[in-house]
This record gives C-alpha cells, sequence and structure tokens, in this order.
C-alpha cells in the first residue's frame, strides 16, 4: 500500500512541474527566436538637371562684385566724364584721408606748454578732415564711381608725404599741416576747372566749397603758426 501511494506522490509531482514548464513558455516567449530582418527602403533618386549645375557654381567661389553701379546715374553725364570726375575725386579722398590721420596723429603726440589748447586745435582739425574725406567719397558715389576705401589706395594716389618715425615740434606740426592744406586747395582750383570741361557743374560746385573750408582752415593755421 505504501509503494502505490508513493509511486501516486511521485506521478502528481511530475504531472505538476509539467503543467508549471508549459505554462511559463506560454507566458515568456523565448527572446532568443530570430527576428525577420526588414530591409529599409533606399531614399528616391531626384535628378537636378540643370538645378545641379547651378548648385556646383554655387558652391564655387563668386566673383568679385564689378565697379560698375548696378544701376548707372541717369542725370545727364555720360559714363566717360563721371569716370574722369571720380577719378579726380578719390585723388582728393587720398588727400582728405592721409591729411586725417595727419592732424589725429598730432593731437596724439603734440608735446607743448601750451598742450591742452594745442590738443584741442588739432582734434579739431582731424575731426574736420574725417567730415571731409566723407563728404568727397559720397560724392564720388553720386556719380555711381567707387570711392577709395584702404590704406594701400590712399598712400599711392596722394600727393601728400606722411613722416613715419618722426615727431614734428608744435611749429613744425603747424607748418607742415598749413602746408598739406595749401597743396590741397590748389590741387582743388584744377580740378573745378576740370568738371567744367566734363560738364559736371555739380561737382564743380562741391569742390568749390571745399575750396572755401580748407581755406579758412589755412587761415588759421597761418595765424596760429605765427604767434609761435
Amino acid at each position: 500500500m505504501k509503494k502505490i501511494l508513493s509511486s501516486c506522490a511521485l506521478l502528481c509531482t511530475f504531472a505538476i512541474t509539467t503543467l508549471l514548464c508549459l505554462n511559463t513558455e506560454e507566458m515568456n516567449p523565448r527572446q532568443s527566436a530570430p527576428q525577420e530582418k526588414v530591409d529599409q527602403p533606399l531614399p528616391p533618386k531626384i535628378d537636378l538637371g540643370k538645378n545641379s549645375q547651378e548648385l556646383t557654381l554655387n558652391n564655387k567661389e563668386k566673383p568679385m562684385a564689378s565697379n560698375k553701379a548696378a544701376i548707372e546715374p541717369n542725370i545727364g553725364s555720360d559714363l566717360p566724364n563721371r569716370e574722369q570726375v571720380g577719378a579726380l575725386l578719390n585723388r582728393l579722398l587720398a588727400d582728405e584721408f592721409v591729411l586725417y590721420i595727419k592732424s589725429l596723429n598730432y593731437h596724439w603726440n603734440v608735446r607743448d606748454l601750451y598742450f591742452n589748447t594745442m590738443h584741442e586745435f588739432f582734434k579739431d582739425l582731424y575731426e574736420k578732415q574725417l567730415t571731409f574725406s566723407d563728404d568727397v567719397a559720397e560724392r564720388a558715389r553720386a556719380l555711381g564711381v567707387v570711392a577709395f576705401g584702404t590704406a594701400q589706395e590712399f598712400i599711392k594716389h596722394s600727393q601728400l608725404k606722411e613722416e613715419a618715425g618722426v615727431l614734428p615740434t608744435t611749429k613744425e606740426m603747424l607748418k607742415n599741416l598749413l602746408s598739406d592744406h595749401e597743396a590741397i586747395i590748389r590741387s582743388m582750383r584744377m580740378d573745378a576747372e576740370k568738371c567744367l570741361e566734363y560738364e559736371d557743374i555739380g561737382t564743380n560746385n562741391f569742390l568749390t566749397e571745399m575750396i572755401n573750408k580748407h581755406e579758412k582752415i589755412a587761415w588759421m593755421l597761418r595765424a596760429s603758426f605765427e604767434q609761435k
């Protein structure tokens, strides 16, 4: 009887264990089962055609902008005359800017018993020179001409000379500035006459006004120089 009961117990245990294993497999399927690989679709090819050539050109270095104005001025003056007047305005611009730098240098480096007075005097001069330079450049642009805008161009085309490494006395500074202003005045007188030959009354009037401004500064410099 005991053997029969023991055999029954073993059979029951085996049956219960088998049922538990089956339930476990149904609840937790194996992860190791290979998954079906899904191929990703490739992006469609785009035929750029002519656009591909445009993209290639856009990626290349673009040529520098032309000096010719996008819209030519229609002001009663033809292009050759405007170019001639623009050339003389650029030479004047070079002179004005070199003189601006020289006046600024004297403002920084003046050494004098009346330092404050001379320091402020040179400040007034270089501020005027910067305004003159801007006015000349804008006059050139009004004619459709590209104005000089680099130190290399200013130095190359200016008739005025710099004094690198030289520190003049106050008297020499005044004398140098007077000489430069008078040189610019003489050049503008000749250029004003040329503007009439190029049928440019506007630039002729502009230069006449500039002559008056420079002549006033030259007078002030002569008066200051006489006191030294």
